[in-house]
């Protein structure tokens, strides 16, 4: 399995807009708004879970482990 940052996705985003024919080809192709499109392209918001699912990707979650841990205090 490849990860992706959120750099690559917008990347990937780009190439699959150009290659339809721009923004609103995309939109039409996908169904996604082309406000929501351009809004991932420019960085003004994350690419949302419609847009990752249009570009054949699945959201992956990653925790550090290296981070020390929080002491809890246990109730009684």
């Amino acid at each position: 399995m490849k990860m992706f940052d959120l750099e690559d996705v917008v990347s990937l985003l780009r190439v699959d807009v150009r290659r339809v024919g721009g923004q609103a080809a995309f939109a039409k192709k996908t169904g996604i708004p082309r406000a929501e499109v351009n809004r991932a392209l420019t960085g003004a918001r994350l690419p949302s879970r419609s847009v990752i699912d249009a570009l054949g990707l699945a959201p992956v979650y990653v925790f550090k482990t290296d981070l020390p841990r929080r002491r809890t205090r246990l109730r009684r």
